[in-house]
């Protein structure tokens, strides 16, 4: 009976990844898809004239691939993967879901030591935290780097602003000569402007697309300039100095902390070492822990144990830093 379910389980963790690796170049068809949608549709917006026929066809056809827009959209949200940021991921999803499940597989693994067979019926769940966990990951990397980069760029601007380059101008040229992904971001709020969105609009665009503070202080000092008057390039500078010194005070923080993250790694590293010391010594006494019932038990609690209390810590770490 085990056997079957065991059986049973290892084929829906199996179907579950069929269809995620189905899923994904679909999923970055409807991103491109939605993006030239976009940028179609604020161009022409001013000039549209919608006639009853074409209401129709276009009921018909967001009737057709709404089911197919849900579950993507469901998909993506489920495992944090935005299409528009792979470039940015350091694995490939290819590499990146088998590898989760393999590390998942080892995680329940050590669970059954403590709850049985019945551990397996977590390991989808397992999955997906770890493949979710890694995009997350990926995403607040690329954030940090917007974060860093931003007074630079801010830079790049108010110097294009100072020898008479228009605001257009000054956001194409930090695009070109920006590393990514800040230039990247850039370009896309050129092209905008481009297409016939107001400055006002990209900016607050870009903002909620990134999330990111700085962003939104950017967009809305620019926002007031243009209603208020005044000169662009001291506002960008004095806003400049600002991002620069939350970016030093960041930094400050990170090496404040730095001592306890090396506790952390200090902490999680001696029982490895104290347990690897141990089996080149006494590998009979070492074994005990895997060929014993008992022995299981105390290793499964005490990998659990120093893994709850690692995430712990870095939890801790982390949210004072935020």
């Amino acid at each position: 009976m085990t056997r079957g379910v065991s059986y049973q389980l290892a084929a829906a963790s199996l179907l579950l990844v069929v269809a995620c690796i189905a899923a994904v170049p679909f999923m970055q068809a409807e991103q491109r898809r939605r993006k030239v949608q976009e940028r179609v549709a604020q161009h022409a917006a001013p000039y549209a004239r919608a006639t009853t026929a074409d209401a129709r066809e276009k009921s018909n056809a967001g009737a057709a691939v709404s089911g197919r827009r849900i579950v993507l959209n469901w998909l993506k949200r489920l495992v944090a993967f935005d299409p528009s940021h792979q470039d940015y991921y350091l694995l490939r999803w290819w590499i990146v879901l088998p590898a989760a499940l393999l590390f998942a597989r080892l995680v329940v693994a050590l669970a059954q030591t403590l709850l049985g067979s019945s551990a397996l019926l977590a390991l989808p769940l397992v999955w997906v935290a770890l493949v979710r966990q890694y995009y997350r990951w990926c995403e607040l990397r690329r954030l940090r780097m917007l974060f860093e980069q931003f007074p630079d760029a801010l830079s790049m601007l108010v110097r294009a602003v100072r020898v008479g380059i228009p605001i257009t101008g000054g956001m194409r040229s930090v695009g070109a000569d920006s590393p990514n992904p800040t230039g990247a971001e850039f370009r896309q709020v050129a092209d905008q402007i481009t297409l016939g969105v107001t400055l006002d609009q990209a900016l607050h665009a870009l903002a909620a697309r990134n999330q990111l503070p700085e962003y939104g202080f950017f967009a809305t000092a620019l926002a007031l300039q243009s209603e208020t008057g005044g000169t662009v390039s001291d506002t960008l500078e004095r806003l400049a100095d600002v991002i620069r010194k939350r970016v030093a005070l960041r930094e400050h923080a990170r090496a404040l902390a730095s001592e306890a993250r090396t506790s952390i790694a200090i902490l999680a590293g001696l029982p490895v070492f104290a347990g690897g010391a141990l089996a080149f010594i006494n590998p009979d006494y070492f074994n005990t822990l895997f060929t014993d019932p008992q022995g299981r038990t105390v290793f499964g609690a005490a990998v659990t144990s120093l893994t709850v209390g690692i995430v712990t810590m870095r939890t801790i770490v982390s949210r004072s830093l935020s």
